[in-house]
């Protein structure tokens, strides 16, 4: 028999500690002593206060402020999900392509305890995402059901994985059309395909598509894989403002249903130049999408950037003068360099026995 007691706080989230009663026993060879069992929440979708649900959506349990960008709890759970296995440049059409591989599954599909948590705080906003969450809880439920029968019709060979490949090429080239049709080349965007593992009924991303304007604007270089993190990190919330954050995850919630959102976000430069940006995403439903498949098994996201022109002044001048000053330090670095092999053969040219003498006082300081 379980009686539960009082409650403990993890991550944010309470957990109720439960007394188990066992039968008393006459027997010598054993002491009963009291214990309480405690349930651990511990998930591999679970980083301290952040949690990444089913599609790739991040949900913190307390939005908490931060001072600067760079601190460790604001870094998207998002960029340890991923490793990038080709990249391939179109000068024709401006444009990178980036192959990506998946290394985690896309996050929780039953979180109903963050529903609970977050309807449990007085605050409205948080009561909002908790109602939000419940809608997308019976999305996540709906999608799982239909990845299933996909799965049993692959198995059963109504259909077969030439179909579903034969889908995912046809989309992607209707995205590429679309961005042809409706963005500029030189516009700063990002593409974002996402398909269905039907092994795993799991959504995954497969494939960036960016404009070469954006990794110019960014200072991405295509030789350094870790740079291009920051194309993965443009859709993830930064801002330092906790109410902020718990807005956008708000309006992302509703991207399912206004297949639109617009909001401002600061961004970063490879040199670490933080500026303020207008995005618009834009999810790309496929009209003459085959019958077997249903609107969100394949689906991607347009993200479109706005910049100021006088930002955009302002973060070149930026980083030419942070060249100019690495040019500088590396310069006198190699100039002093220079002085002190100078020395050293001066040295041992013509007062041999003071360079032992230095050798050995700078062994003896060691």
């Amino acid at each position: 028999m379980i009686d539960q007691q009082d409650q403990y706080e993890l991550n944010g989230i309470k957990t109720k500690r439960q007394i188990a009663k066992v039968k008393k026993t006459k027997s010598k060879f054993y002491k009963q002593k009291p214990f309480a069992i405690v349930p651990i929440y511990q998930n591999r979708f679970s980083f301290d206060h952040k949690f990444m649900l089913f599609g790739y959506v991040q949900i913190e349990t307390q939005y908490k402020n931060f001072d600067n960008l760079y601190e460790q709890d604001l870094i998207p759970v998002h960029d340890q999900m991923f490793s990038v296995k080709s990249i391939v440049l179109s000068q024709d059409k401006k444009m990178v392509e980036m192959s990506v591989e998946t290394t985690l599954q896309s996050g929780m599909k039953d979180f109903s305890f963050l529903i609970n948590h977050f309807n449990r705080i007085p605050d409205q906003n948080y009561r909002d995402l908790g109602q939000q969450l419940m809608i997308y809880q019976q999305h996540c439920i709906q999608q799982q059901q239909h990845f299933k029968e996909i799965q049993d019709k692959l198995k059963s060979r109504i259909l077969n994985e030439e179909d579903i490949l034969n889908s995912i090429r046809d989309y992607e080239s209707y995205v590429d059309n679309y961005v042809q049709q409706n963005v500029g080349q030189n516009e700063f965007y990002l593409l974002i395909f996402t398909t269905i593992n039907y092994e795993t009924l799991d959504y995954e991303i497969k494939k960036y598509k960016a404009s070469l304007s954006l990794l110019q604007l960014l200072g991405i270089d295509l030789k350094n894989s870790s740079s291009l993190k920051l194309l993965q990190a443009l859709t993830q919330e930064t801002r330092l403002q906790g109410v902020h954050r718990l807005q956008k995850a708000l309006e992302k919630m509703k991207l399912l249903s206004e297949r639109k959102i617009s909001y401002q976000q600061p961004l970063i430069t490879q040199e670490s130049i933080q500026f303020n940006s207008q995005i618009d995403i834009d999810l790309l439903e496929w009209p003459n999408k085959p019958d077997f498949l249903e609107n969100f098994d394949l689906f991607g996201f347009v993200c479109k950037i706005t910049v100021c022109p006088k930002q955009i002044q302002s973060i070149l001048k930026l980083r030419e003068a942070k060249k100019k000053n690495l040019n500088i330090q590396q310069t006198n670095n190699l100039v002093h360099f220079e002085q002190e092999v100078q020395s050293e053969i001066f040295l041992e040219k013509f007062y041999p026995s003071m360079q032992s003498y230095l050798k050995y006082k700078q062994q003896f300081n060691q």
